[in-house]
């Protein structure tokens, strides 16, 4: 831990008379505890001292240093001025030199800032360097080595300022300043408050110096000295006398605490100051105010000044004025109230009275009061009612308020001290805010009030006006019906929660709301159109109204249809239908809206259950032939209509499969002839009935049932698909198709044969056994796809019939 003992050194450009200044080492400042000290020293002192590193006195001072704790010593000096053209210089003297015959330095330091180019003007004595001496101008750094010191040595140093203005600091390093320190302690000087005295004379008075020094130093071995300024009090010169006359106000005065045994001191600051004899005076703001308004009293006088005054004749208190002479003081009174100065004091910082002056002042204030006014709303109301606040308080007074913090309103109560007031149709919460009360006769108080009026305003119930209520006849009477009236509630106000729906025959009824004039549910109407009448009240008490319309109505028209036709194609009297295929005819002439479901029983048709889950795609459960039922209900009503429908199921026609139908070329042999159709009719029914059979020349036709074929017909290529369709003909949707090729054969390419020669068998009757065959190849050309006949007529050739045997 370092030390640090701050030095500062203050160079005057004149000279003062019979002043000895630290200069001169004869006049060294001895370096103590003290933390700062100031001096008037200038110049080279009475003679030129310094000799060694090139240097010589310009602007000196000369300190002395005793030793009291042994280890390495040494400092940074530091110009106030960091401008590097300020240039400081140093010489060590010692150990245990004299004044007259001080030998040579052992430490010193001339080196120029500016010119060595260092990076700043500090210099000084620290352990980085082993040199005895820098410099001078550019040489060196400003630094040299440490001094090593003991117990009693005493050494001198001479500090030069060549060039610059300004004072300096030295910070003071080494293992000498550790703990306690390198340096004899100074002795005690004890802080004291500023010294104050009153005067009829502005800003002078006599001040006892002399009561000071007990409690600034109570050890009669010190000395204790007064000084105009702190060079003075380093320079010990210029003493000021026990009992002293003040030179300006305030004025600091420096005490001086040297030490018995040795040349250190301890130096402390205060102020002398001279104030007035106090005076005050009170001043008010108002003399009538209105009840818990304030007022404030000023009182004006001596600054600094202590004053004491009391409120009403209470206890007394007091107030310091400041600077300016002058405070405030703030009252809220409730009644009359009387503010009084006693006196004006001059303390001093323990609280002795230094001088007083008694005070006789007061004012007077008058408090007149108001009535904040009593405020009844009617509260809470339903929406659409009338807010009405009713106001009493001071008759004629004027009352300022709001409406949801819109802008000020004001209304004047009457001579009995009442308004009713009314703010129409509200529509939702409403806060009147009451700002303040005025009072009808001077001087006018106005009381704040500040308070808030919420008008809870409650909705009504959402009402949805119903449509009218349909319902079926009760089948004797065509002009009533049961209605459920408790199944509207919930339409009529929108699936409201906390609201009462109740009905009744009448306006007047409704609006009574008598619990046992309401209809009960279900309700049986007195006439086709009846008009009942609906009160809707929530559980706050607002209430709305509707009308709703009950009407008695028939069942709706369900009509007969034709039955439903469906094909199965495995021949089981099994089909899919689509049952909402009848739905338009069934409802066809109903004017209102209608459902239609579908039921395999008659029962469950009535009963509504179960009804059939897939209407679009039902199969139906009874071959061939099977009643269901269609329900018709009304959206409107409970009302409903039942029809059978009738689901009829056929066959698909089954024929039989045909490969090709083949012909042979007619003479031209062009590959085109005529066909009989309708000769494959048989063939394909097989023996089965209602059926029929038409031939088409595309699938497409044949699907359409279009474009049938003529018979005979003439093939248009060979081979020619052929698309036959087969339909049942009790339905005619219910159809197969299936194909066949027409194929034309081309005619044989005969040649004619030589003649057969063969010879008798022996008996010449010219008949004999011949093989025919044996011409086959000669005939077909020898062609494979050829077989050969033989016959003895020309008719029996072309009818192929009566072929002769082989042999013949």
């Amino acid at each position: 831990m370092k030390n640090y003992i701050i030095l500062f050194f203050s160079l005057f450009l004149c000279s003062q008379l019979n002043a000895q200044e630290p200069n001169d080492c004869i006049n060294a400042v001895t370096v103590c505890g003290n933390s700062n000290f100031m001096s008037n020293a200038n110049g080279i002192g009475a003679i030129q001292e310094v000799s060694g590193c090139g240097g010589f006195e310009h602007n000196s001072l000369w300190l002395e240093v005793n030793i009291v704790q042994a280890g390495t010593l040494g400092f940074d000096l530091i110009p106030e001025d960091p401008d590097i053209m300020v240039d400081y210089d140093f010489w060590v003297y010692g150990p245990n030199r004299i004044c007259s015959n001080l030998g040579s330095p052992i430490r010193c330091s001339t080196t120029n800032p500016n010119e060595a180019g260092l990076p700043n003007n500090h210099t000084g004595i620290n352990g980085s360097t082993t040199l005895t001496q820098t410099g001078p101008g550019p040489n060196g750094n400003g630094y040299v080595y440490w001094l090593n010191v003991n117990v009693g040595e005493t050494y001198y140093i001479a500090i030069d300022r060549p060039a610059g203005d300004g004072g300096f600091e030295i910070q003071w390093t080494g293992t000498a300043t550790d703990g306690a320190g390198a340096f004899p302690a100074p002795p005690v000087a004890n802080e004291i408050e500023d010294v104050k005295q009153c005067s009829s004379n502005p800003d002078i008075a006599i001040f006892d110096l002399n009561g000071l020094r007990p409690s600034i130093n109570s050890d009669a071995g010190n000395t204790i000295e007064f000084y105009e300024s702190l060079a003075d009090a380093v320079d010990d010169i210029n003493e000021l006398p026990a009992i002293y006359a003040n030179t300006s106000n305030p004025q600091t005065i420096y005490a001086k605490v040297k030490s018995a045994g040795t040349d250190c001191y301890s130096l402390i600051d205060f102020d002398l100051i001279v104030t007035p004899i106090p005076d005050a005076t009170l001043s008010v703001s108002s003399s009538a105010i209105c009840a818990n308004e304030s007022v404030t009293f000023t009182i004006t006088g001596t600054p600094g000044a202590t004053i004491h005054y009391s409120i009403d004749s209470g206890p007394t208190q007091d107030v310091l004025l400041d600077a300016t002479g002058e405070i405030t003081i703030t009252q809220s009174p409730i009644s009359n109230l009387t503010f009084d100065l006693i006196d004006a004091q001059i303390l001093s910082n323990t609280g002795t009275v230094i001088c007083s002056q008694a005070i006789n002042d007061s004012e007077t204030i008058t408090v007149t009061g108001n009535t904040v006014p009593s405020i009844i709303n009617n509260s809470p109301i339903c929406e659409g009612e009338d807010g009405e606040l009713q106001i009493s308080g001071d008759p004629n007074a004027t009352v300022t308020y709001t409406i949801n913090n819109g802008p000020d309103q004001t209304l004047n109560l009457d001579g009995t001290g009442n308004f009713t007031l009314t703010i129409a149709a509200l529509s939702s919460d409403t806060d009147i805010h009451f700002v303040s009360v005025t009072s009808a006769s001077p001087p006018n108080c106005v009381q704040t009030i500040d308070t808030t009026e919420t008008i809870v305003v409650n909705p009504l119930p959402t009402v949805v006006n119903p449509d009218p209520l349909l319902a079926c006849n009760n089948g004797t009477n065509p002009n009533s019906a049961s209605f459920d009236l408790d199944a509207e509630s919930a339409t009529i106000t929108n699936n409201g929660t906390d609201v009462t729906v109740t009905y009744y025959e009448t306006q007047a009824l409704a609006e009574t709301g008598n619990t046992s004039d309401a209809l009960a549910s279900p309700y049986d109407s007195t006439s086709a159109n009846q008009t009942i009448y609906v009160r809707i009240e929530t559980n706050l008490g607002c209430i709305a109204y509707t009308t709703l319309d009950l009407q008695v109505v028939g069942a709706p028209i369900a009509n007969s249809v034709p039955a439903l036709q469906g094909c199965d194609s495995n021949n089981q009297g099994i089909g899919v239908f689509d049952l909402t295929q009848a739905t338009p005819d069934i409802i066809l002439g109903n004017t209102q809206a209608v459902q239609v479901s579908y039921f395999i029983l008659q029962t469950e048709a009535e009963a509504g259950n179960p009804e059939i889950a897939n209407p679009n795609s039902f199969q139906n459960t009874t071959p061939y032939n099977q009643t269901v039922y269609a329900r018709v209900d009304s959206d409107a009503t409970d009302c409903y209509s039942i029809v059978a429908l009738e689901l009829e199921v056929f066959d698909t026609p089954v024929v039989t499969a045909l490969t090709s139908f083949e012909v042979c070329d007619d003479t031209s042999n062009d590959g085109f002839t005529s066909f009989d159709l309708d000769s494959q009719t048989a063939i394909l029914l097989a023996g089965n009935s209602d059926i029929s059979i038409s031939y088409h020349s595309s699938q497409i036709d044949a699907e359409n049932n279009a474009n049938p074929l003529a018979s005979p017909y003439t093939n248009t290529s060979s081979p020619q698909t052929i698309y036959v369709r087969a339909e049942n003909d009790f339905y005619t949707d219910c159809y197969n198709i299936t194909t066949f090729q027409l194929l034309v054969n081309p005619l044989p390419a005969l040649v004619v044969p030589t003649a057969l020669e063969v010879c008798d068998d022996g008996t010449p009757d010219g008949i004999t056994s011949i093989d025919l065959s044996l011409k086959n190849v000669e005939v077909t050309g020898n062609n494979p796809d050829y077989s050969v006949s033989y016959h003895l007529t020309q008719g029996d050739a072309d009818s192929n019939t009566n072929p002769l045997p082989i042999p013949y």
